[in-house]
């Protein structure tokens, strides 16, 4: 199956796209390469990279690799936080952004329960 095709990459991509748009509003001095926005765009672009990587050669990895997409968007998940609790972020921003990082969460989750299902049988 092409990941592209995939409702789990949508939405992730989907989600980066959004964290690229929100960092727009962040302070000058977090653009810098070592600032948030870097590590935030960074671990998110991260989530699809790994959804798109789980659906390469090599079957024995889809679920390390989907795992590594969950540890990516814990990582994005902890920066939004972290932007919220500094100022940097609305409420209103936040609850919509945790709100895609939940689905995506779900989605992954389900991904790596199948994958698991097809190795056990």
């Amino acid at each position: 199956m092409n990941y592209k095709k995939t409702i789990s990459w949508k939405r992730s991509i989907d989600l980066a796209i959004s964290v690229n748009q929100i960092i727009r509003n962040f302070p000058v001095s977090e653009k810098t390469e070592l600032g948030i926005c870097s590590k935030l765009l960074q671990s998110a672009l991260r989530v699809p990279n790994r959804i798109a990587e789980s659906h390469g050669p090599g079957t024995d990895m889809r679920s390390d690799m989907l795992m590594l997409a969950r540890y990516h968007l814990s990582e994005t998940e902890f920066l939004l936080e972290f932007s919220l609790h500094v100022g940097y972020l609305a409420k209103d921003e936040h609850a919509r952004l945790q709100s895609d990082v939940n689905h995506v969460r779900m989605l992954i989750n389900k991904k790596i329960n199948k994958f698991d299902e097809i190795e056990i049988s």
